[in-house]
């Protein structure tokens, strides 16, 4: 028979023979809570000699020798669960909690025993030594445990834990668990490309902008047959890529483009630390949440395995009360009036000039084709605990400004495309029909910190709606959710047409502006009595078939006959009730905000707005300029000139709106938009965009 070798061995202690004898160390397991029924005495019970001479009556079986094993670490720990054997007697069995295994009385004799334990080192641990007769002899092996495990940042930190409790879960809501990874989509090297489109960590701050993960080992170096993967399952490998390391020029190992399993180098090491980023938000098809496995091959072949569950962290809109830092507007040399073409000079000249006072910078962008900036982008941010950075999102319209989202990628502004271009592409897709509230807490008390986007869904025909791809999309964010908007009334369909929100002292710290034709009309009629000569729409002129018709008028007028010089359907009774119908469309879209919004009477301000058919049957233009659809930005507000009904010099849309803003200390600017885009079928809001101060928040704290 072939002996195994003494592969550890730490100390023999043979015990003199004799049956009176007991084992020196607390590991004896005749007191062990091992397996003390297999124990037997070491001799016959009273089988001493005595010193008087031999004994009498037939001889005596010969003494026997006996033994058992302590397993411990070189801590000296015991190991429990150990499989061990007396290799030449092919006895076995396994130790205790102690670490003890007794294999009783045993001819004297030479023996080695041996004792293996899946995930300790060595493979194989074993004694060999001498069993006298009359004695206990103890077998002591050493085996260390070898762990590995899984690390990441799932207590939301910024640093990766020690505690490993829950990471394969990701729960919503403050002292839950879930590690983070971002969505970078920036350009930190200067290559007008985002930085998760290529395999490699770039240049500039990019290796800060990648999540942590860390495998750490306890106990010795594993032997060569040990072997460590990461791996996900089919498909989840296109959501994010893994590093070996944040320096510059790092290579993807696991990931998009690099396939589903990674097989690390080796494990020689106590720690290794890697790192992970992702490559798209959740949307349509991608939840935001995928599951990365760790799997140790152990030499018995043998598999452990664990999961750590990411999220990407959502895309989150800004409001109207966020910080503003820049302005964007189109330069635009095309601007059809009565007197010919002329350019938006003036318009952006007076624009600068309020941008300036709101202590924000202006830029432009030349183009003559497309002149609404508000309606092919909007801003949002994303961030991990600590850190994180804004991304514009392109709208899904195909229209020449399409190209200039994507100018301003660079380090720390990503870049971010939704839904599909196409030639039919609807004006629900433009982005000044997506905007977001301030934060809010609905009626049925749920909080939104973040605030709620809400957009037009359209819908007027199959194709005249908001890209289904985008929706999902602003949906899948989670922290926002959507509130969809009744805004099929409207020829252009943007929710900025009626509906805006700007900064007020109080508990909610806003007032949502809401159009109001009811007012409007309100103030027309207070006014035909006393000042029924007083003229609204003064120099104003609306095209229509070609040509273009004045649309001063006196209050009187617009009151008895219309505005039929404009258009001969627009007669008053036709205007009125137009007019009407539109106020309860505006009144069910005012009780569905005050539900999901949790708002009250008080904190809405209704906006004097008169609506008209003109460009369309049935569908609504604003016909006074749209004062609603403003510019918000630090307290400022810049305001479409109404051009309402003038009387002692002062407009008295104007004087309305300014009676409810000034107190709640804004500052306020009206501004003369209406042959650059109030004709156009637009106005200062969706002539602009501007982005704002991300906040590093703790979005994961919030509880769907």
């Amino acid at each position: 028979m072939m002996q195994l070798p003494s592969l550890s061995v730490l100390s023999s202690h043979p015990l003199p023979p004799s049956p009176l004898v007991e084992a020196s160390s607390g590991d004896d397991p005749e007191t062990s809570s091992g397996n003390v029924g297999a124990v037997s005495p070491c001799g016959t019970p009273g089988s001493a000699f005595s010193s008087s001479g031999p004994p009498s009556g037939p001889p005596r079986p010969p003494l026997k020798a006996h033994i058992w094993v302590h397993v411990r670490t070189s801590a000296n720990k015991p190991v429990s669960g150990v499989d061990v054997t007396a290799t030449e007697l092919g006895l076995n069995g396994i130790t205790d909690t102690k670490g003890n295994w007794d294999f009783g009385d045993v001819d004297p004799g030479k023996y080695t025993v041996a004792g293996t334990k899946d995930g300790c080192v060595p493979d194989l641990s074993s004694q060999t030594q001498q069993a006298p007769a009359g004695a206990k002899t103890r077998f002591l092996l050493k085996l260390d445990p070898v762990e590995f495990h899984l690390h990441v940042d799932a207590n939301r930190d910024g640093k990766v834990d020690t505690n490993r409790t829950g990471i394969d879960k990701w729960e919503w809501g403050k002292g839950k668990k879930g590690a983070i990874i971002l969505c970078n989509n920036d350009d930190d090297q200067g290559a007008s490309a985002l930085d998760n489109s290529d395999s490699k960590v770039d240049a500039g701050n990019d290796g800060t902008e990648l999540a942590p993960i860390e495998i750490r080992r306890t106990g010795p170096p594993p032997s060569a047959g040990w072997q460590g993967f990461l791996e996900v399952v089919l498909g989840q490998e296109e959501f994010f890529h893994l590093f070996e390391a944040n320096s510059p020029g790092s290579p993807v190992v696991l990931g998009k483009g690099k396939g589903t399993s990674f097989k690390l180098p080796n494990l020689n090491f106590t720690k290794k630390k890697l790192w992970i980023e992702g490559t798209k938000y959740a949307d349509g098809i991608f939840s935001g949440e995928f599951v990365l496995t760790f799997r140790v091959v152990r030499p018995s072949g043998n598999t452990l395995t664990e999961d750590a569950r990411f999220r990407v962290a959502p895309w989150i809109m800004p409001n109207h009360l966020s910080p503003a830092e820049k302005v964007f507007v189109v330069q635009s040399s095309i601007v059809p009036t009565p007197a010919g073409v002329a350019d938006n000079s003036r318009f952006r000249t007076e624009l600068n000039s309020f941008v300036s006072g709101a202590g924000c910078t202006l830029q432009t962008w030349a183009e003559d084709d497309d002149i609404w900036m508000q309606d092919c982008m909007e801003f949002g941010y994303s961030n991990l605990p600590g850190r994180g950075f804004r991304s514009v999102m392109r709208s899904p319209r195909k229209r020449p400004l399409v190209v200039f989202p994507k100018t301003l990628l660079k380090a720390d502004l990503g870049y971010e495309e939704q839904g599909t271009l196409a030639d039919d592409n609807s004006t629900f897709n433009s982005t000044g029909n997506l905007e977001c509230t301030p934060p809010v807490t609905s009626k049925a008390g749920k909080k939104y910190p973040f605030g709620r986007i809400y957009f037009g869904p359209g819908g007027r025909s199959a194709l005249d709606k908001l890209d289904e791809d985008e929706k999902a999309f602003l949906k899948k964010q989670i922290v926002q959710e959507p509130v969809e908007i009744e805004t099929n009334w409207l020829l252009v369909g943007h929710v900025d047409e009626i509906i805006s929100f700007v900064p007020a002292p109080g508990r909610k710290g806003f007032k949502l502006l809401l159009a109001s034709p009811k007012l409007g009309y309100k103030i027309l009629t207070d006014n035909k009595a006393k000042h029924g000569g007083a003229k609204m729409l003064v120099g104003r002129h609306f095209p229509d078939a070609g040509a273009w018709h004045s649309a001063e008028v006196s209050i009187k007028d617009f009151l008895d006959s219309g505005l039929t010089s404009v258009k001969a359907t627009l007669t008053a009774s036709h205007l009125r009730g137009y007019n009407t119908s539109l106020q309860a469309k505006l009144d069910a879209t005012r009780s569905q905000l005050k539900t999901e919004l949790g708002l009250s009477e008080a904190d809405i301000v209704d906006v004097p707005t008169l609506f008209a058919d003109i460009t369309l049957s049935g569908l609504a233009d604003a016909l006074t300029a749209g004062m609603v659809n403003m510019l918000v930005n630090n307290k400022h507000c810049l305001i479409a000139k109404p051009f309402g009904p003038v009387v002692g010099g002062s407009d008295l849309f104007e004087k309305n709106l300014l009676a409810k803003l000034r107190p709640l200390g804004l500052i306020v600017k009206f501004i003369d938009d209406w042959f650059e885009y109030h004709v156009q079928l637009g106005e200062v809001h969706c002539a602009t965009n501007t982005r704002r101060t991300p906040t590093v928040i703790k979005w994961w704290e919030f509880k769907p």
